[in-house]
């Protein structure tokens, strides 16, 4: 047995029941063929007997048409006969072929003929027929979308078998159920499915489906993303195929050899289009010989193109075995494949002659799920042939197919294209109805995200980020801020919703607000849109109603229906056709019309801008809301004010260039040598001297920060004008959306702190989270930071080392304002289940952990760790997952940073903080931003402490922080790395 196999059964009862694989594209295994012992032959029927042996000697030399006419002579001779078990299993063999021949309507219709003669009969041969009919009744429903009823149809079988001891049989059941629950997504049921087959395919040495099986395994491999293991695991079954000369497995391997590479290939190219960095970014940062992120992307996309032609490779060997044994069903899959693959490596005439193939086989059988997928391949090929009128017909087409299956997933990608294209073609107002449609159904597949395959939710979310980034983008370009508004709160949503999801619940994720108001509303349609979605949408059912009809039989209908039907097919024919004749329906015209002619400005005021101006404009020191959108050639800037319109201001800037500013202010801002001045001047120059006009006219005190990707690990205030930092001219208070946080003024209560360190430098902690194993020790400063809090401040509650363990603090803390953990604390881009806090025994909070913590009295939690904030560079929802959870616990506010911080320094700038915080009537925003001047310039009287008051903070500066730490506070290096997330107000 191939060591992979084994593997995979040592390996399998690892996947915990929460495990994810995507959606399997495997193909039905081969029916069963019975042992002599248990066919219908008999001895007293000598000319059907030798009918069915020839007829299954014609069907293993794919002599389709001598098989059938075999059968049916057989048939006769048994129906004539009375004899049941030799009718039944007539009628099975002929399904069988039909089913072969991807004609599932004529194989069911056999297959169940078949089963209403041996039905009743319960004698040992009859049972074993009934097992093997049920079985192939469930791979053509299968076929048909009905999973359902293939899942019944295989347990039924199931049952049957192993009640007859048939184990062999009962493998290949298991294998079949597998199957259905690997296309209904139920992921750990079909792998524990796959672990019963491959025992009993060992035990029994069966070389045929130990590669059978190999080829299942292989396709979740592909599905999970491990695209070298599923390569690996494909070609140990590919070498048992062909070591026994099974065709059929071996087209049908290298086929999936060819998807694994394409489906890398595809991961890798759509990451890049939605996102702002390398594959491996932090190698990037140290790297000193990767000079520029243009000479990776480079590098990466040359990668891509291999793997585009790896996959083309395995495809050209695939084919002519599929032709050759007349596997029709995946000879389709092949063609398609191949021209999706020829039309990303640009060569669209090749990939038009594979598709157009493909198409007319997806539709001489029937497979719709195939044929949409063919009809988008043609859209992208058009689309790339500047044919943009066919590109919209071809993506018509298969939007009304993926409506009629349900597959959400698809339709959305397909209405992405639809836009693109339009917007290409510069209609405009129909390419934001088209972004809007996708980002509407985004929205409602949003809390059923985590049921798909992980590999498809990957690709689903780069999708569905590019579809809200395009309507975003067109909106401001319209000058329809207010919309665009709300796409990029939705943006922001989505992206926290995918960070978190995986590691917990999203029962309750942006469902209401402290006043229970729904957090994600439907997205606002302008009402000159309604004809034009309305009237596309009737368009859509209207398409899927012909498809239910078409998929009778004429005769069957009522008059009423066959009425319909040909009315409907009229109507296909004049407009679902053709997407240009639907642009010259009257109705989408004078819609049209009305939106190009709409007067500049804001088109829409949406409840949630009315809400947040509200909250602005209640706030005690004058507030503004400021959102950056990167898009690939400009940063967008939209700034909201208590009164006036929302602001749209445009940077010019490219996605890579921003990105390569961000990344050397981030170098120069982690290392106090290094002069930060020249990044942070240009990122001055982007984000704020566009708007400067427009904060000096609002008398802007205060600046609610929503940052769009990259910009999370920019600290605000550490940008500079040429002669003042930010947080000298402003505070600055990050939230995860603009309607995540209920922002107004509190009153705050008198501070109950609760303080918690690990200062023990002789103790050592290792810590192991999924795959990453980290090593901690204690933090000197740590304890003289929380000495200096609980000597400062009366009520605090200090817990050291051993004594600041999980239990402990969570008995304490439920009751405290204010809670300051000075720890090491680890928040992993990427992957929420990974990200932690160590107390001072060791034991560590996950980010999933304070889920179920309660801190209803907790107006601020500080993490001032040494390692808190970021463990990668990547779009920074790990800062947005930190700062929404703390929220949910019910604390206002939370305080974390964007770097790896000096110990003393934290030290410093945590008195400063604290000192600033009891003064009467001060913010948390604005006490932190008093801590950073301090830091800046030194002076200690912005603080409001009293002069003896600022003598012991400057007494213990000079006793407890090195003089090399010291005389370089002004750095923003030890002042600008925390940020405050949430309400600070």
């Amino acid at each position: 047995m191939p060591q992979s196999l084994i593997t995979f059964l040592s390996l399998i009862g690892t996947f915990a029941p929460s495990a994810i694989a995507p959606q399997s594209l495997l193909n039905p295994v081969n029916a069963m063929t019975m042992t002599l012992a248990q066919r219908a032959e008999d001895p007293s029927y000598p000319e059907a007997s030798a009918l069915m042996e020839q007829g299954r000697q014609n069907y293993t030399a794919r002599d389709f048409e001598a098989a059938i006419a075999s059968f049916q002579q057989a048939l006769a001779y048994y129906q004539a006969a009375q004899h049941h078990h030799g009718e039944a299993d007539a009628q099975y063999e002929i399904g069988r072929v039909y089913r072969k021949q991807a004609d599932f309507p004529t194989a069911l219709a056999h297959y169940e003929a078949a089963y209403a003669v041996i039905e009743s009969l319960d004698d040992d041969n009859a049972i074993a027929l009934q097992a093997k009919i049920l079985n192939g009744m469930g791979l053509v429903q299968k076929e048909l979308g009905e999973l359902a009823t293939a899942k019944i149809l295989f347990e039924r079988a199931l049952v049957l078998h192993r009640q007859r001891g048939d184990r062999q049989s009962e493998g290949f059941t298991l294998n079949n159920l597998g199957l259905v629950y690997r296309t209904q997504a139920n992921y750990p049921e079909a792998l524990a499915v796959y672990e019963e087959a491959a025992i009993i395919f060992a035990e029994l040495e069966l070389p045929k489906y130990q590669a059978i099986l190999l080829n299942n395994v292989g396709l979740v491999y592909t599905q999970l993303g491990q695209y070298d293991r599923a390569r690996q695991t494909y070609k140990d079954g590919l070498a048992l195929s062909r070591n026994i000369g099974d065709r059929w497995n071996e087209g049908r391997i290298l086929h999936n050899i060819g998807l694994a590479y394409g489906q890398d290939a595809l991961t890798r190219e759509t990451q890049i289009a939605s996102s702002d960095e390398p594959s491996d970014p932090n190698a990037l940062v140290g790297d000193r010989g990767m000079s520029s992120l243009a000479n990776l992307e480079q590098r990466i996309n040359e990668e891509i193109v291999s793997l585009y032609q790896r996959s083309l490779s395995y495809y050209q060997q695939a084919l002519p075995i599929r032709q050759e044994l007349g596997d029709r069903l995946g000879e389709l899959r092949t063609l398609s494949n191949l021209g999706f693959t020829y039309a990303k490596l640009k060569q669209p005439e090749q990939a038009m002659g594979f598709a157009t193939t493909a198409l007319n086989n997806a539709q001489a059988l029937g497979t719709m799920a195939d044929e949409a997928g063919v009809w988008y391949v043609l859209g992208d090929i058009y689309h790339q042939t500047d044919e943009t009128a066919k590109a919209l017909d071809a993506y018509g087409e298969a939007i009304v197919l993926y409506e009629y299956l349900g597959d959400r997933t698809n339709h959305i990608k397909s209405l992405y294209q639809m836009g693109s294209a339009l917007e290409e073609q510069g209609e405009t107002e129909l390419a934001i109805v088209m972004y809007k449609e996708a980002v509407t159904l985004a929205e409602t597949v949003r809390r059923d995200l985590q049921t798909l395959p992980l590999g498809e939710q990957k690709l689903y979310t780069h999708t569905v980020e590019a579809a809200y980034r395009r309507l975003a983008a067109l909106l401001l370009q319209s000058n329809r801020v207010n919309e665009a508004q709300q796409v990029i709160d939705l943006l922001k949503l989505q992206e926290l919703g995918t960070y978190l999801r995986g590691s917990f619940e999203e029962e309750a994720l942006l469902q209401t607000n402290n006043e229970g108001e729904t957090l994600s509303q439907p997205l606002e349609y302008l009402a000159s849109e309604y004809p034009i979605r309305d009237r596309f949408n009737q368009m859509i059912a209207e398409g899927t109603e012909l498809l239910a009809l078409r998929s009778q039989p004429y005769d069957s209908l009522s008059s009423e229906q066959q009425q319909r039907r040909d009315n409907l097919v009229d109507q296909q024919e004049a407009a679902l056709k053709s997407f240009n004749t639907f642009l010259d329906l009257p109705e989408v015209e004078a819609a049209l019309h009305t939106l190009r002619h709409l007067s500049p400005g804001q088109v829409i005021e949406p409840s949630q801008l009315n809400s947040l101006q509200n909250n602005l404009r209640n706030l005690e020191q004058q507030a503004v809301l400021l959102y950056p959108l990167i898009l690939e050639d400009r940063l967008e800037l939209l700034l909201v004010t208590p009164y006036a319109t929302p602001i749209r201001r445009t940077a010019w800037v490219s996605r890579q260039q921003l990105n390569q500013t961000i990344l050397e202010f981030r170098e120069a801002l982690q290392n106090p040598s290094l002069d930060p001045m020249p990044a942070a001047q240009q990122l001055h120059k982007w984000l704020i001297q566009p708007l400067e006009e427009a904060l000096s006219a609002a008398q802007a005190e205060l600046i609610v920060y929503a940052p769009d990707r990259q910009l999370r690990y920019v600290p605000l205030a550490a940008i500079h004008d040429g002669d003042r930092w930010l947080a000298e001219q402003y505070q600055v208070n990050h939230i995860t959306a603009a309607f995540l946080s209920d922002f107004r003024s509190y009153v705050p209560a008198e501070m109950q702190i609760f303080a918690g360190a690990f200062t023990d430098q002789n103790q050592e902690f290792e810590v192991a989270v999924g795959d990453r194993h980290f090593s901690f020790s204690g933090l000197p400063f740590a304890g003289r930071e929380v000495e200096n809090l609980a000597n400062a401040v009366l009520g605090t509650t200090p817990l050291m080392d051993r004594e600041f363990s999980r239990n402990n603090t969570y008995q304490r803390w439920d009751s405290a304002t204010v809670i300051h953990l000075a720890t090491h604390a680890q928040f992993v881009t990427g992957t929420p289940e990974d990200s932690f806090v160590l107390f001072g025994n060791g034991d560590v909070m996950t980010l999933g952990d304070i889920r179920d913590i309660n801190l209803p009295h907790a107006e601020l939690v500080v993490l001032s760790a040494c390692e808190t904030g970021v463990g990668g560079f990547g779009h920074g929802e790990e800062i947005l997952g930190f700062g929404y959870q703390m929220q949910q616990t019910g604390a206002q506010a939370a305080i974390a940073s964007l770097w790896r911080v000096s110990d003393g320094g934290t030290q410093v700038l945590m008195d400063a903080f604290y000192g600033a915080l009891q003064t009467s009537g001060i913010s948390k925003v604005e006490a932190l931003r008093q801590a950073q001047l301090t830091l800046i310039t030194g002076d200690f009287s912005g603080l409001g402490l009293d002069e003896r008051g600022a003598v012991a903070i400057r007494q213990r500066i000079q006793e407890t922080v090195p003089q090399q730490v010291s005389q370089k506070l002004s750095h923003p290096y030890y002042w600008a790395p925390f940020i405050l997330i949430g309400n600070g107000l």
